[in-house]
């Protein structure tokens, strides 16, 4: 596993217990494609705006009676990829949608033009880094 998805890992395993053992009000947040705007057909599902990103903080920092949650970083894309019930136990309701930018990115870049692998993974271009397995026999 990547060092990067290592850290993630303990960190929300890390909130978890603080959650459990002292009674801490905990958010995890797992942030998608955060970038000024999409610039890849992957971004389309997993595009987290600026303006959507303040808004997905400050509701982690004010959402009241929560023990652990765990919420995905996205804004309201047309294409997202990621269901997160999760993010209405917080009060987060993200307002931007990279549909906005599909025709820019879909002329200069075909989907099948990204790897495979960052295509059907939520790492994306940490999937492949130390990858020595067969990626057609993961389902």
């Amino acid at each position: 596993m990547h060092e990067a998805a290592q850290s993630k890992v303990f960190g929300e395993a890390l909130g978890r217990f603080y959650a459990d053992k002292h009674g801490m009000e905990v958010v995890g947040l797992r942030i998608a494609s955060f970038q000024p705007k999409p610039t890849t057909v992957r971004h389309l599902g997993t595009w987290l705006s600026p303006r959507d990103c303040v808004e997905l903080v400050n509701c982690s920092l004010q959402a009241k009676g929560i023990h652990f949650e765990v919420v995905y970083g996205v804004s309201a894309n047309s294409r997202e990829l990621y269901t997160d019930p999760n993010r209405a136990n917080i009060g987060y309701i993200p307002l931007d949608n990279a549909e906005n930018y599909a025709a820019e990115i879909l002329a200069a870049m075909k989907p099948e033009d990204e790897p495979e692998m960052e295509r059907a993974f939520h790492g994306a271009l940490y999937v492949p880094v130390g990858f020595s397995g067969d990626l057609s026999k993961i389902s």
